[in-house]
């Protein structure tokens, strides 16, 4: 490394009053993309976390990233993606040829999703033994969640950061939603509900999730089960209990299972679900001791413009605690 670049990168940043121990452990432990490009990267890192730390949520996400122990990396994604999570290491990727206001709102959005898998239950089934209606309703639903944090953090900055907001407004319906809902209520949580419900609603998150877990999801892992011949494959229930408990508004749970149970969050095209059920059938075939997972049955089906055909069948939590407690004899 330059001599120049090493005593850029030892220079004092600017100090702020709160969330400072969390900004400088993160400003601190990032690492750049090259060595040529470190000095301009860690300036674009300041000027990242600086607009972070002006919002209640951008100090908040600061805060819960440093507590979990993640770094943020500079990395070349190309043109298509902006940054992601990726928790098994704890590092925040961002791509450095997007802008600062994208950026930041990246921090919020993948940040969310290291908090949410730092939460995961202990003995919550791994991606590929997960049955895929229950894989489904909890990869939206995280989704989902990190959209609402993310517009919550958009919407704090229409003021401080006006053009971070700008730019949210005009390509998310999601801060649209949240905003609606605040200024009508008055009330965070109904915003931060308003906006997780929109995002089932905008058919690019939609149509791309459901097309993207059915192709580098179950077609993949199928085929990954039976190289491996592994018969535990899409033979495991993530609850929908624990699924809420992902979602959380300042420490709590803000969303219900009877939301995540209903149609919108569980709906798939007709011709989506064929294509999976001829996949998990194949997979059940081809492996010994695999069991087929049915659980698309239960899923709601949805034309391509979203309006729901039949609805879905996703078991409520209120009755599976019923059936629990009436295998304890309460």
């Amino acid at each position: 490394m330059l001599d120049s670049v090493k005593k850029f990168l030892q220079e004092p940043v600017k100090k702020y009053a709160c969330g400072e121990k969390a900004r400088q452990t993160l400003q601190n432990t990032f690492t750049a993309s090259s060595a040529e490009k470190a000095a301009d990267e860690k300036r674009l890192l300041g000027g990242i976390l600086e607009t972070l730390n002006k919002t209640d949520s951008g100090r908040e996400t600061l805060e819960a990233l440093s507590d979990l122990g993640y770094r943020i990396k500079f990395q070349n994604l190309g043109k298509q993606f902006g940054g992601y999570c990726n928790y098994d290491d704890r590092v925040i990727v961002l791509n450095p040829t997007r802008s600062k206001n994208f950026l930041a709102v990246a921090v919020v959005h993948e940040g969310r999703h290291g908090i949410q898998f730092a939460s995961e239950k202990e003995n919550a089934p791994i991606f590929e033994q997960t049955r895929v209606a229950d894989m489904y309703r909890m990869r939206k639903a995280i989704e989902a969640d990190a959209c609402a944090h993310q517009s919550a953090f958009a919407y704090e900055c229409k003021d401080i950061a006006p053009e971070v907001y700008a730019e949210q407004k005009r390509d998310y319906p999601m801060l649209t939603a949240y905003e609606t809902e605040l200024e009508k209520t008055g009330d965070k949580k109904k915003a931060m509900q308003a906006a997780f419900k929109s995002w089932y609603d905008f058919p690019y998150y939609r149509d791309l999730y459901d097309e993207y877990y059915k192709d580098n999801g179950v077609k993949a892992m199928a085929e990954i089960g039976k190289r491996q011949k592994d018969p535990t494959f899409f033979s495991k229930d993530y609850p929908v209990k624990d699924v809420v408990d992902l979602c959380l508004y300042r420490g709590k749970p803000y969303m219900t299972a009877d939301y995540l149970n209903s149609d919108k969050p569980n709906a798939l095209t007709a011709e989506a679900k064929k294509e999976i059920k001829a996949v998990l059938a194949d997979y059940a075939k081809s492996v010994a001791g695999a069991k087929r997972d049915t659980s698309v049955d239960k899923m709601a089906t949805r034309d391509k413009d979203g309006k729901i055909l039949e609805p879905a069948k996703m078991r409520s939590n209120a009755a599976v605690l019923a059936k629990a407690a009436r295998g304890r004899g309460d």
